[in-house]
């Protein structure tokens, strides 16, 4: 089942036109217009994947994911993009998200694709985290580079992007790309999930 964040009723009957498929089979859309109705509804435990506006009545850009996320649901995340932005993509995937599709771009195959590539990478991130260790048994931090093990001690110790941009003389969009790599080979989906692994673990005191 999708939860649908859209307040915009055109967009909305949109994407369920287009998450109809070719063959007439209609995906099970739940449809919402708040981040408050959307964290009521994630309570059921039932939905597979969020489709998420990043403008509504009570959030707006990244905030959208990051108040998702605060509710510590596994759910995967697709934004919904008003336009092309690859900075806040990126901000938006580091922050929790697993993709994004840009509305100017949106497709059947397009959203299919997304949503289907979240959903399982999802899965495949929470069965590595739940053990903490890698296929080869390792565990999951082992597998990063040096510049990635430095970055992912930094975000353990509650640094933000910005900071540890500062800080390693990098952009912020490239910090966003080292977290989201960081997020795919350890399967720790948020902040805080790394924050709490690094302590369990002794990579950061």
């Amino acid at each position: 089942m999708i939860l649908l964040i859209e307040d915009n009723s055109e967009d909305a009957t949109l994407i369920r036109m287009l998450l109809t498929g070719s063959d007439g089979h209609v995906n099970q859309i739940v449809h919402v217009q708040t981040l408050a109705e959307a964290a009521s509804r994630l309570t059921h435990g039932d939905i597979d994947a969020v489709l998420l506006d990043l403008g509504l009545p009570d959030g707006s850009g990244v905030d959208c994911v990051a108040a998702i996320r605060r509710g510590e649901h596994d759910v995967p995340v697709v934004v919904l993009t008003g336009r092309d932005d690859d900075n806040l993509a990126l901000a938006c995937i580091a922050a929790g998200a697993q993709d994004y599709v840009s509305k100017q771009a949106m497709g059947r195959q397009a959203l299919a694709r997304a949503l289907g590539y979240a959903i399982a990478r999802t899965r495949e991130m929470s069965a590595v985290a739940s053990s903490s260790r890698a296929p080869d048994g390792k565990l999951v931090h082992e597998g990063l580079s040096a510049r990635e093990l430095e970055i992912f001690k930094a975000i353990a110790r509650g640094k933000s992007i910005k900071t540890i941009a500062a800080e390693l003389s990098l952009s912020d969009k490239t910090v966003a790309t080292y977290l989201a790599r960081i997020r795919e080979k350890t399967g720790l989906e948020s902040l805080v999930d790394i924050a709490r692994y690094a302590l369990r673990h002794g990579v950061v005191d």
